[in-house]
């Protein structure tokens, strides 16, 4: 806005000093920002009008709020998990606890036969996915859980399928919205 201001009084200026020298003339325009100068030499008689224009643009803008509808599932949930893993302890379950937040963001824990965080997202559908991190026998891995979560008046419902490199399982879980 501020050059397109500057360039129109540029050219207005310039075409004054074209009027002013009515004679043959050299013309040169400088924008530099919001400010322009003209620099006209005439041929006969020799004359040198200078004109600097610097134009103010003031800009206001307003942030107009928009609502994003929160997520459906918000809330919290426990429950328990249940699975078998390749090394170690064959069986192996436990017991987890999740939150729900306005936007869809899961974050919680789980523990048992080893434990560790779970942090992803739910979408407006239910859609589960999120990764845990644990220790098991002193190693750090990683965890997938992809599930369902489903709501009923207030209350919540989640199953779904984990696994990591040594092995899978099942998880179910309920709890309420808030």
């Amino acid at each position: 806005m501020t050059k397109k201001f500057s360039l129109l009084a540029a050219s207005f200026l310039l075409m004054l000093t074209f009027f002013i020298t009515s004679c043959s003339s050299t013309t040169t325009v400088t924008v530099t920002g919001p400010t322009a100068t003209i620099t006209s030499t005439s041929q006969a008689p020799p004359e040198t009008l200078t004109a600097t224009v610097t134009a103010t643009t003031t800009v206001t803008s307003t942030l107009i709020p928009t609502t994003t509808p929160g997520s459906p599932f918000q809330g919290a949930l426990s429950g328990s998990w249940t699975g078998t893993e390749t090394v170690g302890t064959p069986a192996v379950n436990g017991s987890f606890a999740v939150s729900v937040d306005a936007i869809g963001n899961v974050q919680g824990t789980f523990n048992g036969s080893f434990g560790g965080t779970i942090t992803g997202s739910v979408d407006k559908n239910g859609n589960l996915t999120a990764t845990g991190t644990a220790s098991m026998s002193g190693n750090s891995i990683e965890l997938s859980w992809k599930g369902i979560i489903s709501k009923s008046g207030n209350s919540l419902s989640c199953e779904g399928i984990w696994s990591d490199p040594y092995g899978t399982g099942t998880f179910s879980a309920t709890g309420v919205s808030s």
